[in-house]
């Protein structure tokens, strides 16, 4: 937001204001008084401007929005806003998936704001100059990249109230929206100086962004795949930038921030030149988001020069499998070793964040959390040189899984509220230290966040209900009460369950992926993320060849494979098959072996759809159901450790189809 505010305002002809949600006790008095919402810097009210633009940072301020709006006297639904100002505008993560607050916001914008948002209001400019009305202002702002408008798309559904097309209903908005990517982080604006607040606020340093986007892959991380691709900024931007918001705001602490900021490629080369002024200065750094692989004493020692506060590591999961699972590349010892470089640096206190509820967790593996924390106290105490006459404080955070869009894991179901809490019962019982601290969220919470996040626009039904039930603030565990959600839930006839729990079966007219690259090693990464989560159906399409997986019953499925570094393909296997359909199988199946490389673009590329063979791992591995493999593989190793088996040809559409099943393992 700070970002937007001061490019906005950078223009002559352009005025940028802030808005806040005011707390209970504000809102009652400005309701009491009819004091309409107002900017923070004219106190004219909101509904006097021509944009009011949100950021959707958390599903559960979606009550917030409308909140607002009718404190703002702003009709909270779209359709009752007929004219052209004032323009309801939302981005941020959340508006990855808009539907369900489709209803209430004119025009959201996907993906990243600053060379959008100039380009709406540029429009917008035109629009007050001729006299455009709001429709035409709409259809003409759909055709801009990145711009969404909901009501130029008519949703419809299927029998068993699934979605069955998202289709437009005007000429003028394109079939499909593209996020907006920012090229060149170099060259992109960026503030010379930031509004600096007259009360203490949470973040309240200078904020230096110092990339965008994440290499690593980690299958529940929304923001992971969302922020892609990876993009960063040279170190001498980056410190002529943090010179000038620190001599313009006089904050004492700078903040290097990123998805993970020790994953930047020239941090040592940053710290260095921004250590020449700000030890002189007395200005602290900090890094908030560490890496436990690539965390190091030479790191260590510059960012707590300084200032020595707590360090803060995402081991995410308790156990190592789990890990696996869930593509987070870091192991124990990699957890320990860190551990021991922070304490004999003089660190004394660790904060270890990690997820509960995930795909395939177990009582073990919350058992897993408490004895890692107590193996990280443990180490503490075994080093002769840690700090005397100091104790060691381990805390850790559990937050709650959530099955996010756009994430491998978003058709992943979501552990009940019921198992949730169990499972937080058994991590307080496991840890058996007070050196251990342990906090969580609240799994209601969760629910109802997991339910927005998977939703559709029946749910906008569902938002203004709670809204009118009295939910303002629900980002707050204070003022968030569940009760109204299932009630109006109920009310409404939405079944919340099924909501939540989506299947890939049911949205596979929407939610088919196809990998429309010539390029092997980006069409194999994108086919890796999407076999990772476990759908029942998933297309991959490389070149003109489309490869649909299927299970051995014949249904379209997908295997289980790891995305970054380490890649585990798990084969299905033919069960309960009598013995000789074993045999059978496998004597087709050795029939037509592909080898090596070549062999395999021959495959790909046969002209005729009768020449195409089955394909197959040829050399033998220890063990035939779980096969590892890198990325710089590509696609063709890819295709052949898959074991794929070829069930049917077909041609549609000028595209080859090939329908293929795992091979039976074993050799």
């Amino acid at each position: 937001e700070k970002i937007l505010y001061e490019l906005l305002n950078s223009h002559e002809n352009w005025w940028c204001e802030r808005v806040f949600a005011p707390d209970a006790d504000m809102e009652q008095l400005m309701r009491e008084k009819n004091i309409p919402l107002y900017g923070l810097e004219s106190l004219d009210p909101i509904r006097d401007f021509d944009f009011i633009l949100f950021t959707m940072q958390y599903e559960m301020s979606y009550t917030a929005i409308l909140n607002m709006l009718d404190l703002a006297g702003v009709p909270v639904r779209s359709k009752d806003r007929t004219a052209l100002a004032p323009m309801v505008v939302a981005g941020g993560p959340c508006a990855c998936n808009p539907e369900p607050v489709a209803d209430f916001i004119d025009i959201f914008i996907i993906g990243e704001g600053e060379e959008v948002n100039i380009e709406l209001t540029d429009l917008y400019m035109q629009a007050k100059k001729e006299g455009w009305d709001k429709q035409r202002f709409l259809q003409q702002a759909a055709q801009i990249g990145g711009v969404y408008v909901p009501s130029l798309y008519d949703v419809s559904y299927r029998e068993d109230g699934t979605i069955d097309s998202v289709k437009p209903n005007c000429p003028q908005a394109p079939e499909k929206v593209t996020k907006r990517i920012i090229a060149d982080l170099d060259k992109v604006y960026y503030p010379k100086q930031f509004v600096v607040p007259f009360i203490n606020i949470v973040h309240d340093r200078s904020m230096l962004e110092i990339q965008r986007g994440c290499l690593r892959g980690c299958r529940f991380c929304q923001a992971g795949f969302i922020y892609r691709p990876l993009r960063d900024k040279h170190y001498d931007t980056l410190n002529a930038d943090a010179h000038s918001l620190c001599d313009t705001s006089g904050y004492e602490e700078l903040s290097l921030t990123s998805l993970s900021t020790s994953d930047y490629k020239e941090i040592e080369p940053l710290l260095d030149d921004l250590l020449n002024w700000t030890t002189e200065q007395k200005v602290s750094l900090s890094l908030p988001s560490l890496r436990v692989d690539n965390f190091s004493k030479e790191l260590m020692d510059k960012v707590s020069r300084l200032k020595k506060s707590g360090l803060t590591f995402a081991a995410e999961a308790g156990t190592q499998r789990l890990r696996d699972v869930i593509n987070k590349n870091v192991t124990e010892e990699e957890v320990l070793t860190t551990c021991r470089t922070a304490f004999e640096g003089g660190y004394t206190s660790v904060k270890l964040y990690f997820m509960m509820g995930l795909p395939t967790e177990t009582m073990e593996d919350i058992e897993g959390i408490a004895n890692l924390a107590q193996k990280v106290v443990d180490l503490y105490y075994s080093i002769p040189t840690r700090p005397k006459g100091r104790s060691v404080s381990v805390s850790i955070s559990c937050a709650c899984f959530v099955p996010k869009p756009f994430t491998p894991f978003q058709f992943e179901g979501q552990d009940s509220m019921e198992l949730l809490r169990e499972k937080q019962k058994h991590l307080l019982a496991s840890v058996k230290s007070k050196k251990i601290s342990v906090s969580y969220h609240d799994a209601d919470v969760s629910f109802i966040e997991a339910i927005l996040a998977k939703g559709d626009r029946r749910l906008g039904d569902v938002i203004e209900q709670v809204w009118k039930k009295g939910s303002r603030l629900d980002g707050w565990y204070e003022y968030f009460d569940p009760q109204r959600w299932y009630d109006a839930m109920e009310e409404l006839g939405i079944d919340e369950v099924p909501a939540m729990s989506v299947s890939a079966t049911a949205h596979s007219s929407i939610l088919t992926l196809k990998v429309r690259d010539t390029d092997p090693q980006r069409a194999y990464d994108v086919m890796s993320a999407v076999i990772a989560c476990y759908p029942e159906v998933a297309e991959f399409v490389v070149g003109s060849t489309v490869l649909v997986l299927l299970d051995e019953s014949g249904m379209p499925t997908a295997p289980v494979a790891e995305f970054n570094y380490r890649y585990y393909i798990t084969c299905g296997a033919v069960v309960g098959a009598a013995v000789w359909c074993v045999i059978l199988a496998f004597l087709v199946l050795m029939k037509n072996t592909v080898h090596n490389e070549d062999e395999l673009r021959e495959t790909l590329n046969a002209p005729c759809l009768g020449q195409i063979p089955a394909v197959k791992i040829s050399r033998k591995r220890p063990y035939p159901l779980l096969h590892r493999y890198r990325s710089e593989s590509g696609f063709s190793e890819s295709v052949r450790l898959l074991r794929l088996r070829v069930e049917k040809a077909m041609q549609e559409n000028g595209q080859k189809i090939l329908l293929v099943s795992s091979a039976i393992p074993g050799e």
